[in-house]
């Protein structure tokens, strides 16, 4: 399973984003700046984190640890790792119902890390320019 997270414009004390899987808006993505992962691509394992007690999808970030996609609402919420939602409030940098999106996210991500594998590309902002053509990347047109 290849999935895109496209990265917005920072705003206030956030970055926003947008996850896709096979083409299709997944969630929505919130980081924080300054401790925010590098744009690339990362194989994603699964990991029993005592935090959180349970199965976390784990980014293999080579340069650092322990990033995992996971729910949280604020950038505080994360050291590093994206936190997932269904809704978002770009004004406040802000997203929502973000353990709900997280458990409808993990069962595919279980599946996948056990089979096929899964991959999660993080993409910087793209400049204005470019708008259509990652657009049109993210709807898998060629």
């Amino acid at each position: 399973m290849d999935i895109i997270i496209q990265r917005g414009t920072p705003i206030a004390n956030s970055i926003p984003g947008e996850m896709f899987i096979q083409g299709q808006h997944a969630a929505f993505t919130l980081e924080r700046p300054g401790v925010c992962i590098l744009a690339g691509r990362y194989q994603v394992k699964l990991y029993q984190s005592p935090h959180f007690g349970r199965l976390m999808p784990w980014l293999q970030v080579p340069t650092r640890e322990y990033i995992l996609l996971h729910w949280g609402n604020f950038p505080q919420n994360s050291d590093g790792c994206i936190l997932v939602g269904k809704q978002r409030d770009l004004s406040a940098g802000e997203i929502f119902q973000t353990r709900e999106m997280f458990e409808e996210l993990f069962l595919p991500i279980q599946a996948a890390t056990e089979t096929e594998g899964c991959w999660v590309t993080v993409n910087d902002p793209v400049p204005l320019s470019n708008a259509e053509e990652v657009s049109d990347a993210a709807n898998g047109a060629n």
